[in-house]
């Protein structure tokens, strides 16, 4: 389940029509800087295990603690993400 659909159940009647307008977009804004970290923190992870292939091993020490459960190996990436 979505948190948005977790803020929705929970804040349906806490909340006025104009404040709703503004929880979804804290929301969008969350989601747009969760996705923007997910893809750079991808990259990184990509480059570190490039350079522990042609420089030093200690970078793949610092990949595992990084990704210890391959959740930044398993995400997709937006290729449409453009950084501002």
């Amino acid at each position: 389940m979505s948190m948005n659909a977790v803020l929705d159940e929970e804040t349906a009647d806490m909340v006025t029509p104009g404040q709703k307008e503004e929880i979804q977009k804290a929301m969008a804004l969350l989601n747009k800087l969760e996705e923007g970290f997910i893809h750079h923190m991808k990259f990184l992870i990509e480059a570190l295990n490039l350079y522990s292939a042609t420089e030093t091993v200690r970078f793949l020490c610092l990949v595992v603690r990084l990704d210890y459960n391959q959740f930044y190996a398993n995400q997709r990436l937006n290729v449409n993400f453009v950084v501002q």
